[in-house]
């Protein structure tokens, strides 16, 4: 009985209501029994919304992470094959123009050349030999040893240096390899372009060129330092976009001229077109700092070096809508070889990219 009494309320004490569930008045004259149905099935529907959402942008963010790693580590593919290829050839250029060889045959080129005419027109003398009477077509002129001229001491000369000059060429896709006596004329070339026997010295038809540049830059440095010259349009081979390696040639204390090599766009083209990891829109390319194409894009039909822009305020900022007419996903990095600068773009459809996001959101 005891118990029974503490289990009543005490007087004064205010009784709790007892539980209600709320007004369903949504739909007034429906039944209770099919109205919270219809409740859980509608919050059921809000759940699996909510987690649909939840997990479209956790895939958003997904996809943005992979994408980040992927351009990160094209970029730094680029980066790293970039440097490796400017490492070999500054490495050729400057053991070639140390090697004994080297300094013989720029002494041997030198005197024959102004021995070859007694009139004073050595240059017109060899152009004529190597180049309007060459057998072959501009493109294999290099093919020619030897220019039939007996008892010549030019073409003795260039019979016993060519092969070695020629295959280094080939061998590592340079353009021209250039021996240069002090006062600036080329005395030799391995591909015999139509600048050969020309001046780079004060007042040569080459001085105002890029090739003049190096040569000056190259001529007025200590033994073993090289020098380097951005791409360019050449115009004496026809505009064709040249960039331009070159290091003195020192015997003893003396610089008696300067070695040069002719660097086209093609091999940094190649290296970067290998990149992989970006799908089927993808590709990594180097920009001067004027906002101008180095390499070669393999989406393109024409050469895009120093023709096409990109926009590097863009490609910083991680897009370029500017380019091959679709908007782009990039990454990029500062990339510096002797003093001079360039970015490196890692570039991806941003419809590609974020495919799998467009695909589950559909």
């Amino acid at each position: 009985m005891g118990n029974f009494l503490r289990l009543l309320p005490r007087r004064g004490t205010r009784v709790k209501a007892p539980l209600r569930l709320p007004k369903l008045a949504f739909l007034p004259n429906t039944r209770i029994a099919v109205k919270l149905p219809l409740v859980v099935v509608g919050m059921a529907m809000l759940f699996g919304l909510g987690v649909g959402v939840a997990a479209y942008l956790i895939s958003l963010q997904t996809v943005q992470e992979q994408r980040e790693a992927a351009l990160d580590a094209a970029v730094q593919a680029g980066y790293d094959q970039l440097t490796t290829y400017f490492r070999e050839v500054e490495t050729d250029v400057k053991l070639l123009a140390r090697r004994s060889d080297t300094v013989n045959a720029l002494e041997f080129f030198s005197y024959a050349a102004t021995q070859d005419d007694l009139t004073g027109k050595s240059a017109q003398t060899l152009r004529q030999a190597y180049l309007a009477d060459n057998p072959n077509d501009a493109a294999n002129r290099f093919k020619l040893d030897s220019a039939n001229r007996a008892n010549n001491a030019y073409d003795i000369q260039h019979g016993r240096f060519h092969a070695v000059f020629r295959s280094l060429m080939l061998a590592h896709g340079y353009a021209d390899v250039m021996l240069f006596d002090y006062a600036g004329t080329m005395v030799y070339s391995a591909a015999k372009r139509d600048d050969f026997a020309l001046s780079a010295g004060p007042g040569g038809e080459l001085e105002r060129t890029g090739l003049g540049a190096a040569f000056k830059a190259a001529a007025a440095s200590p033994e073993g330092i090289v020098k380097f010259i951005d791409f360019a349009a050449y115009e004496p081979v026809g505009g064709v976009a040249q960039s331009f390696i070159a290091a003195p040639v020192y015997k003893g204390p003396l610089v008696i001229g300067v070695l040069v090599f002719a660097v086209p766009a093609d091999g940094l083209s190649l290296k970067l077109q290998g990149a992989r990891g970006l799908g089927k829109t993808g590709e990594v390319l180097l920009v001067g700092m004027d906002g101008l194409l180095r390499s070669d894009s393999r989406f393109s039909e024409g050469n895009d070096v120093l023709a096409t822009p990109l926009d590097l305020v863009a490609i910083n900022a991680g897009a370029a809508d500017d380019y091959r007419s679709m908007p782009l996903t990039a990454s990029s990095v500062s990339f510096a070889f002797k003093g001079v600068k360039w970015q490196i773009a890692a570039l991806q459809s941003t419809e590609e990219v974020f495919a799998p996001v467009t695909e589950m959101r559909n």
